[in-house]
Order: C-alpha cells, then sequence, then structure tokens
C-alpha cells in the first residue's frame, strides 16, 4: 500500500509540502501541487481523512449554522466563510435551522458527532447554559448574538447602532429631511432590539453623529393600523428595519 512517503519520493518534494497539498493549504506553489497530485495518480496513494483524524485529534472539519438559506444576505455570508475555510484547508457543512431552535439544537448535536473543530453560529437561538455545553466541546463562534454573553463567548456582531446612523445621514445628504422608521413585530432578537433603544437615546440626548437635516419622527410596526397615519409632517421616506 502506497504511504505519503512514496509520494514525496516519487513527487521530488518534502513530506512537509505533501501533507500541505493533503491538507488544502494554498502555500504550496502550483508546480509542488501538480507534482503531488500526479505522484499520488502513480503511486495509486488515497488518502484516509479517517486516520489522520484519528492520528491528529483533528477532522479539518467546521460547522455554519444560519438563519435562513432564502436570505440573500446569509448565502453571501457562507461562500465568504467557506473562501476562507478553505485558505486553511478547512471543510464547511452548512446547516439552516430556519430560525427554529430544535432545528438549531439537532444540527450542534450532529456536528458534535462528526468530531468537527468548530461551529459558527448566527443568531443563536439557544439558552446560555446549552451555549456553554458547546463551547466546552468544541470551538464555537457566536454571528449577530445578544450582547450579554459577549465576555463569555467569541461574538462577531454587526454595529447596528452606526449602520442606522449612516443610513439616516445618507439620506438627509439627498434631500429626506423627515424620516420614518419603522421595524417589522417579528423582531425580538435581543441585539436588534437593544440597537433600536440606543439608536433613539442617541437622536435624543447625542445628535451630534447626525446628520442635521436627517431626523426619524416615529416608529412601528409596518402593516398595522398606526403605520397608515399620516402625521402633520408627513415623512419623504421610510428607513425600514426587518428580522433577518
Amino acid at each position: 500500500m502506497a504511504t505519503i512517503k512514496d509520494v514525496a519520493r516519487v513527487a521530488g518534494v518534502s513530506l512537509g509540502t505533501v501533507s500541505n497539498v493533503l491538507n488544502g493549504k494554498n502555500s504550496v506553489r502550483p508546480g509542488n501541487k501538480r507534482k503531488v497530485y500526479d505522484a499520488m495518480k502513480e503511486v495509486g496513494f488515497h488518502y484516509n481523512m479517517t486516520a489522520s483524524a484519528l492520528r491528529t485529534k483533528t477532522t479539518k472539519n467546521i460547522g455554519l449554522i444560519i438563519p435562513s438559506i432564502t436570505n440573500p444576505y446569509y448565502p453571501e455570508l457562507a461562500r465568504g466563510v467557506e473562501d476562507a475555510a478553505r485558505r486553511e484547508g478547512l471543510t464547511v457543512f452548512l446547516c439552516n435551522d430556519d430560525r427554529d431552535t430544535e432545528k438549531e439544537r439537532a444540527y450542534i448535536k450532529a456536528l458534535l458527532s462528526k468530531g468537527v473543530d468548530g461551529i459558527i453560529l448566527l443568531k443563536p437561538r439557544l439558552e446560555h447554559s446549552e451555549l456553554l455545553e458547546v463551547k466546552e466541546r468544541t470551538s464555537l463562534v457566536l454571528g449577530d448574538a445578544s450582547i450579554d454573553i459577549r465576555n463569555e463567548f467569541h461574538v462577531v456582531n454587526a454595529d447596528d447602532v452606526q449602520g442606522v446612523i449612516c443610513a439616516m445621514n445618507f439620506l438627509g445628504q439627498n434631500g429626506h429631511n423627515i424620516i420614518s422608521t419603522l421595524y417589522c413585530p417579528a423582531i425580538s432578537h435581543i441585539s436588534l432590539i437593544v440597537s433600536i433603544n440606543r439608536f433613539s437615546v442617541i437622536c435624543r440626548e447625542d445628535p451630534s453623529g447626525m446628520n442635521p437635516l436627517a431626523r426619524p419622527i416615529f416608529t412601528f410596526p409596518p402593516n398595522t393600523e398606526a403605520s397608515l397615519i399620516r402625521p402633520a409632517n408627513t415623512p419623504t421616506v421610510s428607513l425600514c428595519i426587518t428580522g433577518s
């Protein structure tokens, strides 16, 4: 049975180079990579990922759990994760939990059973204690998570407040000086609710970061009776905040 040493000998490269090729590292020159693949074919070498995982205690696999594959934002994000993972020789298992806690729990259980080296979990719905248990078993990174758990987990969050301020300023610079803000009643995610509250405080107490022409005048769920009321100062544009 051919071994990695046979591949290195036939290819005329070091064992380290062969190992880097097998692990998908991009640090190998294209010419050497081609030599390794040709040598593998010549000697009949087949890489056993299971044996490698048992030996190194790593699987080179990670899980990515997203809330909804139908939201255009998440496929783009998943592509970015996959590209970055591939550069490091990692394979990504993509899971779609449909914002369902039980489905999220089941996917995490399945990923852990496969011995993944880490999990990226977006908009986590599990209880705090459950997340801690996952963290004990593998590397865990949370995305768009509650600010209440940032000190205990690796968290990547967008700056929702600054994003809204940038949007307001853009609208103000384009002639809209009366802006309504509408939010979806389905939004219950803690980080977004906190961000909306912080944004309201900024508008009232510290408007220095806001374009003086851009001011929100009312906020309530769309498609409701209240949202159809025309205030005295009719907005020229609406900024809609939706769940994702």
